[in-house]
């Protein structure tokens, strides 16, 4: 499949999707490691019918199955994100929406608020980008903003700036990198949505994060 979606959305697209940063050796890590893995299911277990429903903070799903966060999918897709849903809709998915808190605090307390009021049922927050990652992949592709897509959920002039000179810059402008276990309940005062913190790597932060408000991590 990604030798396919390659092929189809060109090596723009493509270094973006797949690439991680600096000599990506921590990308090719997990991929690694995610091989390891193994199921190895009970046998004699007397079950006649199987169900893979379950539920995500309250919300039923069909399986235990979720959509990763991905940003500006219209690269590969003139729909974009839209499409993604779509497709998530109808496999039983329910809408959870990735936030930043950025230095224009404004924009995110707008963000959550159009997110409630449009039924999505969680927030979900990046924690792990106080700085962007040097990603000598998409620098040497010359990777830009199409000028047919924008960052709406972003402020000020971050379209144009990721049309010149690519999407590092704008993470390293636009985010509020001094982030603490505070902001988790900030963000959760804005709404009745639960929060769910991403990029957490360490099971004492993720006790921070619950301690602080959040619903997972």
């Amino acid at each position: 499949m990604e030798r396919e979606a390659r092929t189809l959305i060109g090596e723009m697209a493509y270094a973006y999707y797949s690439g991680g940063a600096d000599d990506e050796r921590l990308l090719m890590g997990n991929v690694a490691a995610w091989g390891h893995w193994q199921l190895h299911p009970r046998v004699l277990a007397g079950i006649r019918s199987v169900s893979t429903a379950t539920s995500f903070l309250g919300s039923p799903v069909g399986s235990p199955v979720a959509i990763a966060p991905t940003a500006i999918q219209g690269l590969a897709c003139e729909e974009g994100e839209v499409a993604t849903a779509r497709g998530a809709a109808t496999a039983d998915g329910v809408r959870w929406m990735q936030v930043y808190i950025l230095r224009e605090r404004a924009r995110t307390e707008e963000l959550v608020a159009r997110a409630a009021g449009s039924g999505y049922r969680a927030l979900v927050l990046t924690v792990d980008a106080p700085v962007s990652g040097l990603r000598l992949r998409e620098w040497r592709i010359g990777m830009h903003l199409p000028d047919n897509l924008a960052l709406p959920n972003l402020a000020g002039d971050s379209t144009s700036s990721a049309r010149e000179g690519g999407f590092m810059g704008v993470v390293t402008r636009e985010f509020e990198p001094a982030l603490t276990p505070d902001d988790i309940g900030w963000l959760a005062g804005l709404s009745s949505l639960p929060v769910v913190v991403k990029g957490v790597q360490r099971s004492d932060d993720a006790a921070r994060c619950v301690e602080a408000g959040a619903s997972a991590s």
